[in-house]
């Protein structure tokens, strides 16, 4: 079945979380013509005015009220919608709820402690060299009075990440020990533990992602390879462009690691190559689709419908794999416009820039048969994008060289 062909489906999909990459997912199906109603909290996402999904608020859908939210939601269907989830913590609260879930919702998962195992980074390591593949040297530590303890292997930079999803960051580049003493002071607290990892040389286009979708046996059904473009912040956020990549393997080496855990449903990982083309581990996703998986689609790998067809045993997508060649990016354009002005000022920034501007694209929240979304969005930008700009004026004017923004 093509992209774009109608055909009417009587079960729905649940889609809970309208960012993005929510947004592609009810697009996908949407436009297949499965009936679509998603989960949201924040009422000012401009994604919730999609033509796509019927979207309903909901008390917390980051939060343990997103059990009850799901569960009152599902009283709406005649029978169980497919359910899609959009982050880490969503996925962490459906795995300690899963057996009250998986009797509402159709959701092809692995079980609930494979899915903690691979959300929680300090086991990823133990996984990866059991495959046979590299990990960058790691140190786990949870706060302040672990420093003594670890402070003879610290070997800056280093990258300073949360083992768990936090809402403040993600990860970051920490240069010596009295910077990573002001990130501890800021983020630690009971039960919270942390990874300092070696930093992996190299910039965003060395960073590879494999996505899958495997059956109820653990086989790969489909598959798609691409690699970050830029990330914002530059180098250490998540993606906010991203395209295609023709590297088998890679895909190889994420098969490896995921023969080591018995997953189903939707997966992927996460691989960096360094200036010497050593490659490294950096992590999984489990239980749901990445940010980026617009590229994906785009690309002609539709994973969400995919997904709705494999679980009410229907004819799946024509295209399983990638098909070789450039393709088109992903961008994310809200993030994307400030890493790209910002690399303006690196070594070939400018022909960064003019290889964006001729690249064939895709768009976060822009579509054609969809433009509320990007109506809404766009305003928003241009105003954030003016106080950046006045804060950066500020800062370059006289007496104020040592002013910061917040």
């Amino acid at each position: 079945m093509e992209p774009n062909t109608r055909t009417a489906f009587a079960t729905p999909a649940v889609v809970v979380g309208m960012c993005s990459h929510g947004l592609a997912i009810a697009r996908s199906l949407g436009r297949r013509g499965v009936p679509v109603t998603a989960l949201e909290s924040n009422p000012d996402l401009p994604a919730i005015r999609t033509r796509y999904a019927r979207v309903l608020p909901a008390a917390d859908i980051n939060g343990p009220a997103l059990v009850a939210d799901l569960l009152e939601c599902r009283r709406r269907f005649d029978e169980n919608p497919v359910l899609f989830l959009t982050n880490d913590n969503m996925v962490r609260i459906i795995a300690g709820a899963f057996d009250d879930i998986r009797a509402q919702y159709r959701l092809l998962w692995p079980e609930p402690g494979v899915v903690r195992t691979l959300l929680d980074k300090q086991h990823i390591e133990a996984i990866a060299r059991s495959s046979g593949l590299g990990y960058p040297r790691s140190l786990l530590i949870s706060g302040l009075a672990d420093l003594d303890r670890v402070r003879g292997e610290l070997r800056f930079p280093m990258a300073f990440k949360p083992t768990r999803p936090l809402s403040g960051f993600k990860a970051m580049k920490v240069h010596g020990e009295d910077e990573l003493v002001g990130h501890l002071k800021r983020y630690e607290k009971p039960g919270e533990h942390f990874l300092l990892q070696e930093w992996v040389t190299g910039m965003e286009p060395s960073i590879y992602f494999a996505n899958f979708y495997f059956d109820r046996e653990h086989r790969p059904v489909a598959s798609f390879v691409g690699r970050k473009v830029r990330s914002y912040p530059r180098n250490l956020g998540g993606a906010c462009s991203a395209e295609p990549a023709d590297r088998p393997d890679i895909a190889e080496e994420a098969l490896q690691f995921f023969r080591h855990v018995p997953v189903r449903g939707p997966a992927s990982l996460e691989i960096k190559e360094d200036d010497t083309g050593r490659r490294f581990v950096i992590e999984p996703t489990i239980g749901r689709f990445d940010f980026y998986i617009l590229c994906c689609i785009a690309n002609g790998v539709d994973f969400p419908y995919l997904s709705y067809a494999y679980q009410l045993e229907r004819e799946l997508p024509r295209h399983l794999t990638q098909t070789p060649g450039r393709g088109t990016m992903w961008v994310d354009f809200e993030n994307d416009f400030p890493s790209l002005v910002g690399s303006l000022g690196e070594p070939g920034g400018g022909r960064e820039a003019l290889q964006f501007l001729l690249r064939r694209k895709t768009f976060a929240l822009w579509a054609w048969d969809d433009p509320m979304p990007s109506t809404l969005e766009w305003p928003r930008s241009f105003r954030r994008y003016l106080g950046r700009a006045a804060e950066r004026v500020a800062r370059m004017l006289p007496g104020r060289s040592g002013a910061r923004s917040n």
